[in-house]
């Protein structure tokens, strides 16, 4: 079992069409955020599981994906770790297969959102 449990979230639809609570109930877009989560979380445990030694940090990121699933944008907002950890990151989004955004999350073409990616040690856990 691991020390430490990684996780990450999408903490906000920036741009988006529709309100956030109007398009949560589209089934599209529920599928979308699955399958977004599913990629990126998949590259980003395989890199994590190398470097359970690391204390545990959040780090924080921006990204636009364009209406073909492309990343134009990919900027770290913030991070409590080192500049190793933020590097793995980036790479696990761009190594990651983004599905399309369906449109009604599109605005001028483009889906922004925000991430949050935490690594907490047992201890964190099982204080929560």
């Amino acid at each position: 079992m691991s020390r430490f449990l990684a996780t990450w979230t999408i903490l906000a639809a920036l741009s988006t069409n529709a309100t956030l609570a109007a398009v949560g109930q589209n089934t599209a877009t529920k599928a979308f955020r699955k399958a977004l989560a599913d990629s990126i979380g998949h590259q980003w445990y395989a890199r994590m599981e190398a470097h359970q030694d690391l204390k545990p940090w959040t780090t924080r990121v921006i990204m636009a994906i364009y209406r073909d699933g492309t990343i134009r944008k990919l900027t770290v907002l913030s991070n409590t770790s080192d500049q190793h950890v933020a590097r793995l990151i980036i790479d696990a989004i761009r190594h990651s297969t983004i599905p399309q955004p369906p449109p009604e999350l599109l605005k001028d073409d483009v889906f922004e959102t925000e991430m949050k990616f935490i690594l907490l040690s047992q201890a964190d856990l099982t204080t929560r």
